[in-house]
């Protein structure tokens, strides 16, 4: 009797292949661990990871490095399991695209269920059918996971020096952990965990007003003074200039002008006639002594220096499109990983919102009449509700029971004493122990009929 292995069971090689795929992986800061740590090449095994890694292995790199060794019948359905926990795991969900990965991920499933074996098919498998649901009734998943408790935890565990006792160690070392973080909110010109910069900080503020300038960038490596060739020093002079809001009025200025000329190339003479156009006409603003024209426009009208700094690189979040200079504030942040299939010198692209960032639909602002007027007549058309209609004076308001009788007090049998305070404002717990202790002696029937001993 012949035991194939299945379609879906990796050769030695490509186990090989996967783990070198995954050793040359380099995530972002703050974004995961360093999972090249966990994999060995050699006997093409990964261990020691983390629910974290899973997850991150699961949504972004499982499918980079198995599409090159799978056939299409069986990357596709791992493609849309990957799609579902991606969606699920959104910053931001929209219950009609839950409702739809709640009837896909069915489908899904019973499409692996043609691939793999059904030892595999346990109940952890068919929880993810439970997951849309419980993302409608508990909102986003990242205000639920474990992942912030079990870095807690790994925290409190390299705290234990001594295994004998690890909860004494623990409490032994937090103390003084939450002590001195504690003063550290009261220290002035120390650099404490609420005061330092972040492990990516971008440069703090920049003194430039316009916005091209203001943008917040935080550069690494070597600096080198290069000179701009004329080709590069035009490029980058009008993505400033197209860039720039608060030159919005010149340019609409200039292209009315082109527009009254003729109406061919209006884009491309635009770009080629509005630098030297832009120079003379605030040249001659500033010569006026007009308040449009401040001294950094018109520095910026003066073109820029051929001179110019080169670093070796600045984090900025990423890359834009195809265009050679981009604003920190117009790139998204990204990471490239390599593509087996189609071998040396292609990346695939994995886009992700920053950690720090969240999709939060802008609220609409209602007017307050209107609101009241939509109460109001919700509270009319209510035929059970029992609302009596308010006078302007108060006077038709109800305030009392109706099902209960009224209680007559008679003003002449009201006597009117005066307190003195007591001067001990201290309470003994001992005394008032005792008195209850002795009350509850009073009150106890003892007899040797019905006596504990007995």
């Amino acid at each position: 009797m012949e035991n194939s292995q299945g379609t879906h069971v990796f050769k030695p090689a490509e186990r090989r292949a996967f783990c070198e795929f995954l050793k040359s992986v380099k995530f972002p800061n703050g974004y995961a661990s360093n999972i090249s740590r966990n994999v060995n090449v050699d006997e093409g095994t990964v261990s020691g990871l983390k629910s974290h890694d899973c997850h991150v292995l699961m949504q972004r790199l499982l499918l980079g490095g198995i599409r090159k060794d799978l056939k299409k019948s069986i990357y596709s359905p791992l493609v849309e399991l990957s799609s579902f926990f991606q969606q699920i795991c959104a910053k931001t969900l929209r219950v009609v695209d839950l409702d739809k990965l709640e009837e896909n991920i069915v489908m899904t499933l019973c499409k692996l269920e043609k691939i793999f074996p059904p030892a595999f098919f346990d109940v952890m498998v068919h929880l993810a059918v439970h997951l849309p649901q419980e993302a409608k009734l508990g909102g986003p998943v990242g205000y639920r996971w474990m992942y912030p408790i079990e870095k807690l935890l790994g925290t409190y565990k390299k705290y234990v020096r001594n295994k004998a006792r690890p909860k004494g160690s623990i409490v032994e070392a937090y103390i003084p952990y939450e002590s001195l973080t504690f003063c550290s909110m009261y220290l002035s010109n120390v650099e404490t965990t609420f005061s330092r910069a972040e492990r990516n900080d971008d440069g703090g503020e920049p003194d430039a007003k316009l916005s091209v300038f203001a943008q917040k960038v935080c550069t690494f490596g070597a600096q080198v003074m290069v000179e701009m060739s004329s080709q590069e020093k035009e490029a980058s002079y009008w993505y400033i200039l197209d860039n720039c809001d608060e030159i919005e009025s010149f340019r609409n200025e200039h292209y009315q002008i082109l527009e009254r000329e003729t109406l061919d190339n209006l884009a491309e003479r635009h770009r080629k006639l509005f630098p030297n156009w832009f120079r003379a006409r605030v040249a001659y603003l500033y010569s006026q002594g007009s308040e449009l024209v401040d001294e950094e426009l018109y520095s910026l009208a003066q073109g820029p220096d051929s001179r110019c700094v080169q670093y070796t690189g600045s984090m900025a979040n990423g890359w834009y499109k195809d265009d050679p200079y981009v604003l920190p504030t117009q790139a998204r942040q990204v990471f490239y990983v390599d593509d087996p299939k189609l071998g040396l010198g292609w990346k695939v692209v994995h886009r992700f919102e920053h950690r720090h960032l969240w999709d939060i639909p802008e609220k609409v602002d209602i007017d307050i009449n209107d609101g009241y007027e939509e109460i109001e007549l919700g509270n009319n058309d209510n035929d059970d509700a029992d609302v009596e209609d308010c006078d302007d004076d108060g006077s038709g308001s109800s305030l009392y029971r109706h099902d209960e009788e009224p209680e007559t007090i008679v003003v002449d049998n009201i006597s009117l004493e005066r307190i003195i305070p007591s001067t001990t404002d201290f309470i003994d717990d001992d005394i008032e122990e005792d008195e209850i202790l002795s009350r509850e002696e009073e009150d106890s029937v003892h007899s040797d009929r019905y006596s504990d001993l007995d």
